[in-house]
């Protein structure tokens, strides 16, 4: 933390940042979520919102358990530049 804590502008880009993590994260998980269940080739007609809580809440622990685990996100980064391009 190299700002000061009573720096007004400093806690309004602190308080943008979160703002902008939490908006954008749904947004970025659903199409994550969407892209997993074309790539196993789930049918429309089965992605009712039963199923969709719960690969929401599957998908989330994953990801969750990974975030506890992994300690270097470089290899995270590395991982998806060498499959992502």
């Amino acid at each position: 933390n190299n700002y000061a804590t009573n720096d007004i502008w400093m806690s309004g880009s602190r308080i943008a940042v979160a703002v902008s993590l939490v908006f954008s994260y749904p947004l970025a998980f659903t199409g994550c979520r969407d892209g997993l269940l074309e790539l196993l080739k789930v049918t429309p007609e089965k992605r009712t919102p039963m199923n969709l809580n719960i690969i929401t809440v599957a998908l989330l622990s994953v990801l969750t358990t990974l975030a506890c685990i992994l300690k270097d996100v470089s290899f995270v980064l590395a991982f998806g530049g060498a499959t992502l391009g």
